[in-house]
């Protein structure tokens, strides 16, 4: 069974990009034919469920789902509650894209794309980091702006309890083991990174420090404070 969260408004709260237990995540995208919507590929991603924002859609679909027995043994009303999944397959779906800024870096590899557009205040930016699906031993930096909605999509089947209050429920074995399968996958890929097309225009919107002058974080996303308006030839066609 297939679900879909709208996150534009939590993703700052709902996406952990730094698992708590030591699992690593994975992405990957298409970087050709971008319009207005962008679709990134997430694997081995720890996301909060403790607010009714992100499972009550879920609960509603599905009332048998293994969230629902999780949600069951933390209190609702209590803000602080914990609860995580690990989500072995994920789709982000981001509506009305402005801008994409990429950095790659491997053993001894350091790549960079660019797709730059004016973007206004009141648009937000999304930042992800994690290994790249494709390619070994390649850690990936992206940040997309965007103005629209940002749904995350995944399958009851790819859901793993991790977290329940202060137990976790994947084991330091159970880490060990996903994330050697994840990597041996990749390695059996045998994809050359050289075979990436990219345009290798880095951005200093990658840089936290220069992003502050147009940005400000909140529980809500990361908001722009000012407009920014290109004079470049990267923009989006």
């Amino acid at each position: 069974m297939k679900y879909q969260i709208d996150i534009s408004n939590s993703y700052q709260q709902f996406i952990c990009l730094d698992s708590g237990i030591g699992i690593e995540n994975y992405l990957s995208f298409d970087l050709t034919n971008i319009i207005d919507e962008f679709e990134v590929n997430l694997e081995n991603i720890e996301v909060n469920m403790s607010e009714h924002i992100w499972y009550s859609s879920i609960i509603r679909k599905n009332p048998k789902s293994i969230i629902v027995n999780a949600l069951a043994k933390i209190d609702l009303n209590d803000p602080s509650s914990i609860l995580t999944i690990l989500v072995r397959k994920a789709k982000l779906v981001i509506q009305n894209v402005k801008c994409i800024y990429l950095q790659m870096n491997g053993d001894d590899t350091e790549i960079y794309h660019t797709i730059d557009s004016n973007f206004y205040v009141n648009d937000k930016y999304i930042w992800l980091v994690g290994k790249s699906t494709d390619y070994p031993n390649q850690e990936i930096k992206l940040k997309i702006i965007f103005s629209d909605k940002l749904d995350f999509i995944f399958e009851e089947s790819d859901i793993l309890i991790q977290t329940i209050e202060f137990d976790n429920y994947l084991t330091p074995h159970h880490v060990d083991v996903i994330n050697k399968y994840q990597n041996l996958i990749i390695n059996l890929k045998n994809r050359n990174i050289a075979e990436l097309n990219v345009n290798n225009i880095s951005s200093r919107f990658l840089d936290f420090d220069f992003s502050r002058n147009y940005f400000m974080s909140s529980e809500i996303g990361n908001i722009a404070i000012k407009d920014y308006k290109i004079n470049s030839n990267c923009k989006i066609s």
